[in-house]
């Protein structure tokens, strides 16, 4: 996930959805892989009045795009969430996988697993805003009885994509069965939810 994303409205949806599943299934424990992909600080936007410009604040900029800063929701709900933050690199997508399997595989405790990339499962040709089938099937299996896995995905351009990514991560679950969070407000996006 681009740092750029962080907290607009779909985070809104997101993380509204993830307290609600962790409540309702008494999951303690909420572990975001953020697929982090920080924006270079020099992309800041320029501030411009009476003829001159200077940069946003290093201060700002970057209480914005803390994506550890999710903390405080945490202990306001009352949970624990857990960023897998390392930064993600697309020539490095194994490595990444491998120790995002060793993290869940270490974290005890009934837990709601979200899959955070930019754009969702990936459609026909897999870029570093999206994440492999091969990939969720590798958390999938990870994943203690019980747990939850979470798909962030950002609307495809054709017409039901819907229904085909509730397929195509039921497919990646070992078939289990598939629900969807979403929103009129952020109606671009869904999640997709299913338990081990």
């Amino acid at each position: 996930m681009k740092d750029a994303w962080y907290g607009d409205k779909r985070d809104l949806i997101k993380w509204g959805a993830l307290v609600h599943l962790a409540r309702h299934n008494r999951a303690r424990k909420i572990i975001q892989v953020a697929f982090f992909r920080p924006t270079v600080l020099d992309n800041r936007p320029h501030l411009e009045s009476e003829g001159q410009e200077w940069p946003v604040a290093e201060e700002v900029w970057f209480h914005f795009r803390d994506l550890r800063s999710i903390r405080h929701l945490a202990r306001r709900c009352g949970l624990k969430i857990d960023v897998l933050g390392t930064r993600f690199d697309h020539a490095n997508r194994d490595k990444y996988f491998r120790d995002v399997v060793r993290a869940l595989e270490a974290a005890k405790g009934r837990k709601v697993v979200l899959l955070d990339p930019d754009t969702g499962m990936e459609p026909t040709r897999r870029t570093e805003s999206h994440v492999g089938r091969d990939e969720i099937e590798e958390v999938w299996r990870a994943l203690s009885s019980h747990d939850w896995l979470v798909l962030y995905q950002h609307q495809r351009r054709e017409s039901g994509w819907r229904d085909e990514v509730r397929k195509e991560f039921s497919r990646a679950c070992d078939g289990a069965r598939v629900d969807m969070f979403a929103s009129p407000r952020a109606s671009d996006v869904a999640f997709f939810v299913a338990s081990k």
